[in-house]
């Protein structure tokens, strides 16, 4: 975020949504002491929620949320907000999702969001990973085509929490543009994952 013109100091309060056991949060703790706020990480898991309040606080402040939009939060609360490979793995109310970050978001702030796209396919198909989800992108591949052709996003396994969210990049723009200013778009942003990087 620094090369975009908006340093940590910048931010004051920070929101983590999806920060599981805290893999992504506990490498902010030099952030979460500069910054001139609170550091919050929300996960619908609330063994995980638990764990982090034992481990990482202080600095940092955890709570559980549920799978429904809905943060408890105040209005502009953050200056800064960031989903890693969470949207990755929302098949229903994304764009719903998206607003309630938006309503969190304070004017100016930044959100940082990834997601599984075009380009992340690609980098799975050429790479040689030995893992499942490396598998599940060769075994749909034919389905994952479709993407940006009869299809703007595709979930696979949809019923269960850990289902797998593809999206076609320029659906996510062109949707999510007409909330939230896109600032950026990083590609192996994250686990091969597309950073969308939006203002509020």
């Amino acid at each position: 975020m620094r090369d975009l013109g908006y340093p940590a100091p910048s931010w004051g309060s920070v929101l983590e949504l999806g920060c599981g056991s805290g893999r992504v949060t506990r490498h902010f703790s030099d952030v979460a002491g500069a910054t001139q706020g609170e550091f919050w990480g929300v996960d619908i898991n609330e063994s995980s929620i638990i764990w982090c309040q034992q481990h990482l606080t202080p600095p940092f402040k955890f709570a559980p949320c549920s799978t429904l939009p809905h943060l408890p939060f105040e209005d502009g609360q953050f200056g800064f907000v960031y989903a890693t490979s969470v949207f990755s793995h929302i098949s229903e109310m994304a764009t719903s999702w998206l607003l309630e970050l938006r309503r969190t978001l304070r004017p100016g702030g930044h959100l940082f969001i990834t997601i599984m796209d075009q380009s992340y396919i690609r980098r799975v198909q050429e790479s040689s990973l030995d893992h499942w989800t490396t598998q599940l992108v060769r075994d749909r591949a034919d389905d994952l085509q479709q993407l940006g052709i009869t299809a703007s996003m595709l979930s696979i396994g949809r019923a269960s929490k850990d289902a797998m969210v593809y999206y076609d990049r320029s659906y996510v723009l062109e949707t999510w543009g007409q909330f939230l200013e896109i600032v950026d778009v990083r590609e192996d942003a994250f686990d091969f994952q597309t950073a969308i990087v939006l203002r509020k």
